[in-house]
């Protein structure tokens, strides 16, 4: 075994013992492998078995590269163990605590549900969309509720929250209220503590006073930087501005004088005889961004106090407490009407899991049970856990038995509740414990030092204590080169490109990947790194006209993809073909090839304002017409299919019939596109299967879900070795990855400011706009200013750490690109300006840093000085860049005559004429329906025409096309499936003829089934089963209902696929019906069918069926079988 080379820091982490050590760990530092040697180290010395162990990842993913890492650990040091106990801890292995904190409270809830009073071992976590489902419906009961109440202060919660059409936005302040309390410990607790406390006007007197005295700072520091250079004059000048902020600083106590301070507020003038004294250009310019900077920050503090005068706060504290006491009501009903819709299937969420856990370790004996077992407590990445799992850990560890690793630096789940403050507290807290300890891992063993100079240099000026909660360059997280003066690269370059306005980025970036080929890399070697990945399509289109091959590992499953909205705005148009921009959505789509004229044509084809009704009325007989007709005929179809199928099946005969699957399998990323429809598929399945509501529930219910969509932190894929292609990704995905050449591009993008209805803070609580409907305006309350300051300082705060992320993932190379207007009053915005937090964009950061640095002289000031940084790294500004063209065309004609190469045709030849062996078998099914079974299925004896493969089959006969038919026929087949659906929707209760017959109605009402139902059904056959003395008793017994229940088995060597029409079960009895709408009733031709299922219901349930029962419908007949 080769020994390791560790750092004397390495050594402290892996060796180290008695004490609890959280370990910063930097990018490249190599944390893994210390967390895994302190692993193994413990192992041999104290001969502990890895199940003793908890070890807690951030993803599964890393949870399985864990378990693989130590599992070659063990293989590697094999000689310092006994053989008896290597082999127990490879079995042991498999079982171990490594992985997420979630999957470690599932399986200690499992393991010890017997301290728990009112949870089954049997729970199941809930898949995300079945949680979205349940939400929408715990919701919408909620508002049903209070809607009968209509209570005065529900109306003015509506009033003050809801937007003119709908109740939409009301019901989002209860969901955000909802996923803010279950974050927290005991969220409905803080919940009426914020309520009760209301607006904190003592943290907000306080927020404004830091905010003046950091702006008397940094006039402070620009007059001690500058004086020592500048004129009397000058000097003065920025003396004066300080004076004139100082003095309305000085009011604060008084918070009348202090906002009539701010209005009668005057500057000293930056006159021409000042700037003449100056005599530098450069200085003037630095003078004017300085002081434009500051006076903009009191300008901004001034409109933050606007309507905080007496009579505006009393008017918000009157309004606020209704609307609270209102929330927190809203918020407890929904909340448990969600638990009970969950308790009811067995299911918990991610939130529950950490909740149900708490619940336990608040038990003594389960607690004391599970911190003896647990000997050792490890914590991966722990920046980015949040303030449950700190709690749950807290209550577990033991005597000095706790090991953190993470990088603060890193922190960038902000979004999943992830707390970095909590990291910075225990860095702090550790090095003071004589108990515990700090380890600083700063030697980067991943990135040539030319890179690390550069990204030092830029985070000691970005990363400070005021402006991130981070000492960057005293606090212990500068990167230090960690490998040998050897191995530095002479081919090591910085790129920081800044492009005009009129530079499209995407084509600039073919040239540099060109430029980069032509020095001997190769596409693998690049990753192209984006914030967010909303439009990398961009590069897409540019990569493809170049003919660069490229890999996009950004989430394509996405509700705003085109062929998403697409098959939405087809289902859209089924549920209400009157709507206008719907339904001229799907004509203008590639799918039915009508264009702008032939819309125009429509339209001036009638006198009607509603474009719908001149589509109805068109009649031409043209070419337009046929297509309109074709429209028609393919819509009158699905609507036939949408009453008999369920909405899987009708929406994959959707994808199917209407030319989409056909269309989107001839584009590229046709598997990424496909996989976007069928996540549609899959939602609109989870949905049916919980609601009665249809498609237009589903439509309903998916434009909602839009609005709660978020970034995906799934793993990224690895390349093979054969695959030679460009990366593109978000930053976020590739956290932990590291790339020869990586170009951080899109980073002018500017951060995001949108601002939710509602927001919270833990210490100041819950931030509204508070509707005067007098005044026709919505004043936000002190703490929803508080709120939206801190939420923004913090959030640019988390951008620093994403940019850090990006920045360290490169080896040998590193770019950063995008646009900038060096024209624009941005320029002086940026200039030598230290003031951070008040920029928009990565890239204006990076600009403002290097700014104090000469290599960006020219850009700033148009005069060119000598830069203090390595020649390699480089700063350009790019104003133009060649444009792509259209591909070669190539003369297919020619092309295809050209004469053949002998071999290579041979070659193709052989491949494409080849045939396998066994060939005869392809057409034999591995997978059988029951009725292909039962029946000993023969699909010409069934009426199915034959088709022969190879040739042409004169028997074929089509069908006429709906829209030619007068009236819709329905075939047996069709008519049966519709019957079954309506068994399947009916509630089971008792009917008479009426009540049967208002039930339909309810269901054509929710556009479950159309009007013509009433013509397809008898209804003295429905009644028939209710009215039966059978029937009546399972319903009265209260025995639960299953109804069209699948299931898969192996019988008979295949593979039987079938649906069970209805299950009633209840204790250890299951009895078992199947409707039959055969117009001959054939009694011996079902009982195999029976017996399949009765199979099925038992394999699968554990119980007995003690009866199966076929109801002959057109009969009104039992048959006992």
């Amino acid at each position: 075994m080769s020994e390791l080379r560790l750092t004397d820091g390495q050594k402290s982490a892996i060796y180290e013992r008695d004490k609890n050590i959280i370990v910063s760990a930097a990018a490249g530092s190599g944390k893994t492998m210390v967390l895994v040697n302190r692993v193994i180290s413990i192992m041999v010395e104290e001969g502990i078995d890895i199940d003793k162990m908890i070890i807690v990842t951030f993803t599964n993913k890393s949870a399985q590269d864990m378990k693989d890492k130590i599992r070659a650990a063990l293989e590697e040091r094999a000689a310092d163990f006994d053989p008896a106990f290597i082999k127990r801890q490879f079995r042991l292995l498999k079982l171990a605590q490594i992985k997420t904190l979630h999957s470690f409270c599932s399986d200690m809830l499992r393991e010890n549900f017997y301290y728990m009073d009112n949870l089954s071992p049997n729970f199941k976590v809930m898949p995300d969309s079945t949680g979205k489902i349940f939400m929408a419906d715990a919701i919408d009961e909620v508002f049903d509720r209070e809607y009968e109440k209509m209570d005065e202060d529900f109306v003015y919660f509506l009033q003050n929250f809801s937007g003119e059409r709908s109740d939409a936005k009301a019901k989002e302040i209860v969901l955000l209220t909802y996923q803010k309390i279950v974050g927290m410990i005991d969220g409905m607790a803080w919940l009426k503590d914020a309520k009760d406390r209301g607006d904190r006007l003592d943290y907000f007197k306080d927020f404004i006073e830091k905010k003046m005295d950091l702006i008397l700072n940094s006039i402070e520091n620009l007059g001690a930087r500058l004086n020592p250079i500048l004129p009397a004059s000058a000097v003065n000048l920025i003396a004066g501005d300080y004076e004139v902020v100082a003095s309305i600083r000085n009011q604060i106590d008084s918070w009348e004088k202090f906002a009539k301070a701010h209005k009668e507020k005057k500057y000293p003038t930056f006159g021409k005889k000042i700037k003449t004294e100056i005599d530098d250009d450069g200085l003037v310019y630095e003078i004017e961004a300085a002081r434009k900077a500051y006076k903009e920050d009191v300008k901004e503090i001034e409109s933050l106090i606007t309507n905080t005068d007496p009579k505006a706060l009393d008017f918000i504290k009157n309004r606020e407490e209704i609307l609270f006491d209102k929330l927190y009501k809203l918020t407890f009903d929904f909340k448990d009407s969600f638990d009970k819709k969950k308790a009811a299937k067995d299911y918990l969420d991610f939130n529950d899991l950490e909740h149900e856990f708490i619940k336990l370790l608040a038990n003594e004996t389960a607690r004391e049970k599970l911190k003896t077992k647990y000997r050792y407590i490890f914590f991966d990445e722990y920046q980015d856990s949040n303030e449950i799992q700190n709690y749950i850990v807290d209550k577990l560890k033991g005597e000095r038995n706790l090991f953190f690793v993470g990088d603060v630096k890193q922190s960038i789940y902000g979004f999943r509740r992830a707390r970095p403050d909590l990291f910075i507290e225990k860095l702090e807290s550790y090095e003071k414990d004589e108990d515990s300890m700090r380890v600083n891992l700063n030697e980067n063993f991943r990135t040539d030092k030319l890179i690390l100079d550069f990204n030092n240099y830029i985070f000691d000026r970005l990363m400070t204590k005021d402006t991130a909660d981070i000492d960057y360059k005293k606090g212990g997280h500068r990167l230090n080169y960690g490998k040998e003066e050897k191995d530095l690269l002479d081919s090591a370059r910085v790129g920081v490109k800044v492009l005009g306005p009129k530079v499209k980025e995407e084509v600039y970036l073919t040239k540099l990947i060109g430029d980069l080929l032509a020095e001997g890399y190769e596409y693998r070697d690049i990753a192209i790194l984006l914030r967010n990945g909303t439009e990398s399509y961009k590069y897409e289109e540019a990569f493809k006209k170049a003919d660069i091959p490229y890999f996009n590992d950004i989430s394509k499953v996405s509700t705003q993809a085109s062929e998403v909205g697409f098959f939405i705005n087809l289902l859209k148009y089924l549920t209400n073909p009157n709507d206008d921009l719907v339904l001229m959505a799907v004509l203008r789509s590639v799918i039915f090839d009508i264009d702008e004229d032939d819309l125009a044509k429509i339209k001036l084809s009638s006198d009607s304002y509603k474009f719908y009704e001149a589509f109805e009325d068109y009649d031409k007989e043209d070419a337009l017409g046929e297509k309109i007709n074709n429209f028609k005929a393919l819509i009158e179809d699905l609507k036939d299919k949408l009453a008999i199928l369920n909405l899987y099946d009708f929406a994959n005969y959707l994808f199917e019939k209407s030319g989409l699957y056909d269309f989107i399998l001839a584009r590229d990323l046709a598997e990424d596109r496909i996989n976007n429809i069928d996540s549609v598929i899959e939602l609109m399945a989870d949905y049916d299967a919980s609601n009665d509501n249809g498609l237009y529930g589903f439509v309903n219910f998916f434009t909602n879900l839009e609005q709660t969509r978020s970034d995906s932190i799934s793993p990224s894929r690895d390349l093979s070795e054969g695959e030679d292609l460009v990366r593109i990704m978000t930053v976020h995905k590739s956290k932990g990855l590291e790339f020869k050449i990586v170009i951080l591009a899109g980073a002018d993008k500017r951060f995001n400011k949108q601002v939710n209805p509602i927001i919270f803070d833990e210490k100041i609580g819950i931030g509204i706009n508070v509707a005067d409907y007098e005044n026709k305006i919505k004043i936000p309350n002190i703490n929803r200013k508080l709120i939206i300051e801190k939420s923004r300082e913090d959030d640019k705060k988390e951008e620093m750490r994403i940019l850090y992320v990006a920045l360290t993932r490169a080896e040998e190379r590193l770019y950063i690109t995008g646009n900038f207007d060096k024209t624009s009053k941005a320029s002086e915005k940026i200039y030598k300006n230290e003031s951070y937090l008040k920029l928009n964009s990565h890239l204006e950061w990076i600009l403002a840093a290097l700014s104090f640095d000469n290599i960006t002289s020219e850009f700033f000031t148009g005069i060119k000085k000598e830069s203090a940084f390595d020649r390699r790294i480089g700063f350009d500004f790019i104003e133009e860049a060649y444009d792509l063209g259209e591909n070669q065309n190539e003369n297919l004609y020619d092309l295809l005559n050209e004469k053949a190469n002998p071999d290579i045709y041979k070659e193709i030849s052989t491949k494409l004429e080849f045939s396998y062996q066994g060939n005869e078998d392809i057409g034999k099914s591995l997978k059988k329906s029951v009725t292909e079974l039962a029946k000993d299925f023969n699909k010409e004896s069934e009426g199915y025409q034959s088709f022969d493969v190879e040739g042409f089959s004169q028997n074929i006969s089509f069908k006429k096309p709906s829209f030619l038919e007068k009236e819709k026929t329905y075939s047996p087949t069709e008519k049966g499936s519709l019957i079954h659906k309506v068994f399947q929707k009916l509630p089971m209760k008792t009917y008479t003829e009426e009540t049967l017959l208002d039930e339909i109605d309810r269901l054509i009402d929710k556009k479950i089934f159309d009007k013509t139902i009433k013509d397809l059904i008898d209804v003295d056959k429905l009644l028939s089963f209710y009215e039966n003395d059978l029937i009546k008793e399972l319903i009265e017994g209260k025995f639960s209902k299953r109804s069209e229940e699948s299931f898969l088995m192996a019988y008979d060597g295949y593979y039987v696929n079938g649906q069970i029409d209805l299950i009633f079960e209840k204790d250890e009895e299951i009895i078992l019906i199947d409707f039959k709408t055969d117009r001959i009733k054939r009694e011996d031709a079902y009982k195999t069918q029976l017996a399949i299922y009765k199979e099925a219901i038992e394999e699968a349930l554990g119980k007995k069926v003690s009866k199966s029962l076929i109801y002959w419908y057109n009969f009104k007949e039992f048959q006992i079988i």
